[in-house]
């Protein structure tokens, strides 16, 4: 997730979404703490956009709305990054 965070920053702002403390988040994303880690204990965010799984990743556009489908599981995770970065194959 770094290595694509690093590559995709010009072009995309990371944000994660997660469940639990805030104490075991920040040492669960200690890696990308530079990155908006949002809470959602009861799953609001995850409902509205229907995240099942974990992970799953989308697009939200600058304007605040869903832009793409969800992508769940690490495989859909790195198809849904060559759509995004398809030079990087």
């Amino acid at each position: 997730m770094i290595k694509w965070r690093d590559e995709l920053k010009d072009r995309i702002a990371f944000a994660f979404v997660t469940s639990g403390s805030e104490k075991g988040n920040r040492k669960k994303f200690a890696d990308v703490a530079d990155s908006p880690i949002l809470l959602d204990d009861e799953r609001q965010f995850a409902n509205a956009v229907g995240g099942k799984w974990t992970p799953t990743a989308l697009f939200v556009d600058a304007n605040a709305r869903v832009a793409s489908h969800i992508a769940a599981a690490d495989t859909a995770i790195r198809a849904f990054r060559v759509v995004v970065h398809p030079e990087k194959k």
